[in-house]
């Protein structure tokens, strides 16, 4: 709700980072995962029974795998465009509003991680300006 919690403190993050418009050009495609997060809390919780949900959904537990999947799904994808197409790993470290832009595209996200059985993250790719 504060924003970046490592802004100024990163190279990753604002400011220091480029905005979105001057680092790709469009058309842009937008490279998606689907992640069961329902069924991984459920298998922490058998493994952990006195964990609560909230600890059985923490990011901590599947986030770097989910991204590594991403990250390898967004390459595939980009050397089949060419190789000057590039993957914006943390749009929202460039100024994108990841729920906007999505929603602009007909795909309707949620933010309510106790709750929720699914979580989909996505990566930019387009083809990077010179």
């Amino acid at each position: 709700p504060d924003g970046c919690p490592n802004f100024n403190t990163r190279e990753t993050c604002p400011p220091v980072t480029q905005s979105i418009q001057d680092i790709i050009a469009r058309p842009y495609y937008l490279v998606g995962i689907k992640f069961d997060l329902a069924s991984h809390a459920n298998r922490l919780k058998m493994k952990h029974p006195h964990w609560s949900e909230r600890q059985a959904r923490c990011v901590l537990y599947y986030q770097a795998r989910l991204n590594k999947q991403l990250w390898a799904k967004a390459e595939v994808f980009t050397r089949q465009l060419g190789s000057d197409f590039i993957i914006v790993k943390t749009p929202e470290a460039h100024g994108v509003d990841m729920f906007t832009l999505c929603q602009k595209n007909r795909i309707y996200l949620a933010c309510d991680y106790l709750h929720q059985k699914y979580i989909y993250k996505f990566v930019i790719v387009g083809k990077q300006k010179n």
